[in-house]
This record gives structure tokens, sequence and C-alpha cells, in this order.
């Protein structure tokens, strides 16, 4: 991902968007408050046509995974990984858009 935006508001938070390099995709970021926690299951899912690979290339780069990929009993792959903050994101295998 690249950097995107980065611009304070209010007191203390700041609006980040990343993006990855070339796309016009973008995910925004903001600091957790009482509103808006951290360790929470985000329900973001992120596909992948080779699950395995991805893990293994996003665990080379420090992600931690808090369920490696697997095959699930309806036939496809998936597995959970955690950011910095306990949140938690999906990998699965993206078969077909």
């Amino acid at each position: 991902m690249e950097k995107r935006a980065d611009h304070p508001f209010g007191e203390k938070d700041r609006w980040v968007t990343v993006a990855p390099p070339g796309d016009s995709l973008s995910l925004s970021l903001r600091p957790a408050d009482d509103e808006h926690r951290a360790g929470v299951d985000t329900g973001i899912q992120f596909g992948s046509t080779d699950v395995r690979a991805t893990a293994e290339e996003l665990i080379a780069r420090g992600v931690r995974f808090t369920g490696f990929p697997a095959e699930q009993s309806w036939g496809s792959w998936m597995g959970e990984f955690a950011d910095q903050d306990g949140n938690t994101y999906v990998l699965y295998d993206r078969l077909t858009d």
C-alpha cells in the first residue's frame, strides 16, 4: 500500500488514506477511540487467487496470522490475520469474481 493522504482533523485525529500502487481503490484509516474501538473483527475480507502464497508473502512482511489459511468444508481456502491493534481480517480464495 502507498499513502495517498494524511490530513489532521480535530484536536488529535488524522484521516489517512492508503491504496495499492496504481489502483483507484483506497482505504481510509483513523485512530481508535471510545466510539470506534480497536481489537475487533472488522468484517473486511481480502481475496487472492493464491491464498497460501499470499499468506506466506504477508508473513514474510511481518503480518501475524491468527488462523493460517486452510481448506474449508465447502472447498475454498480461508485464513485470518490481525493488525498491530488486534483487528482481524480474512484472506480468502478468490476463485471467481
